[in-house]
C-alpha cells in the first residue's frame, strides 16, 4: 500500500515539474518572439525617419491614395535614390546596390504624403 502510494505521489509530482516547465518554454518563446518583433520595428523606423529626413524629392503624389513602394531622392556627393517596398514579409529599402531588409513580419505596407508630412503605414 505504501508503495502505491508512493508511486501516485510521485507520478503527481512528475506531472507537476513537466507542466511547469512547458509552460516557462512556451513563455519564454512568445517573449522572444514580441522581443524580436520589437527590434525589428525599430530598426525599420530608423532607416525609413533617416531616408525621409534626408530626401529632397519623392514619388509620393501629394493627396493621392496610398500607394504600396515609395521613393526617397537627396544629394550626397551625387544623387541618391532609395526605394522602400514589401518583398513577401520583409520591408525592402533599395538604394541602387540591391535589396537590404530593414523589417520583417511584415504583411501590409503602404505610403501616403499630405503636403510635408509622409505617413508609412506597415503592419
Amino acid at each position: 500500500m505504501e508503495i502505491l502510494v508512493s508511486v501516485g505521489f510521485m507520478a503527481s509530482l512528475a506531472g507537476l515539474i513537466s507542466t511547469s516547465q512547458f509552460l516557462t518554454a512556451r513563455t519564454q518563446v512568445e517573449t522572444n518572439a514580441v522581443a524580436d518583433v520589437a527590434v525589428q520595428t525599430a530598426r525599420t523606423a530608423n532607416w525609413l525617419v533617416r531616408d525621409v529626413h534626408q530626401a529632397e524629392s519623392t514619388n509620393l503624389v501629394d493627396l493621392a491614395l496610398p500607394v504600396t513602394s515609395a521613393t526617397f531622392n537627396w544629394d550626397d556627393g551625387g544623387p541618391v535614390s532609395c526605394t522602400y517596398s514589401l518583398t513577401g514579409t520583409d520591408m525592402v529599402r533599395d538604394c541602387g546596390s540591391g535589396q537590404q531588409p530593414v523589417g520583417s513580419y511584415i504583411s501590409n505596407l503602404t505610403f501616403e504624403r499630405s503636403g510635408d508630412l509622409i505617413t508609412a503605414h506597415y503592419l
